[in-house]
């Protein structure tokens, strides 16, 4: 059970929506931040070896080089602190009030 389903399962039915939004807003965010981070680190690298006199397409890989390594840096980050931070046991799947429950089926 991958991790979204099971915080998914441990909210009561009313917060379901906003956790989802949630999730997708950090999605779309940290992408856009990680993209931006990457960029700037190429962009960065790429004209100091121009400006040093390297050619175009060697500082450019470079560059590429560089940001590469550093969205493998930023990604083993993101993989330890996953592992360390969260542990299974925080998760434990609440049960729905019998009246919420009934409103529900309801309202479907």
């Amino acid at each position: 059970m991958s991790r979204t389903t099971w915080l998914f399962a441990s909210l009561l039915v009313g917060f379901v929506r906003w956790a989802q939004g949630l999730i997708n807003t950090s999605q779309q965010i940290g992408g856009g931040i990680g993209l931006a981070i990457l960029t700037t680190v190429s962009t960065t690298r790429t004209n100091n070896l121009l400006a040093n006199g390297v050619a175009g397409p060697t500082a450019l890989t470079d560059g590429f080089r560089l940001a590469f390594w550093v969205g493998v840096g930023l990604a083993v980050i993101a993989v330890v602190t996953t592992f360390v931070a969260l542990k299974g046991e925080e998760l434990v799947p609440q049960a729905q009030p019998a009246e919420e429950a009934d409103n529900e089926q309801i309202a479907a």
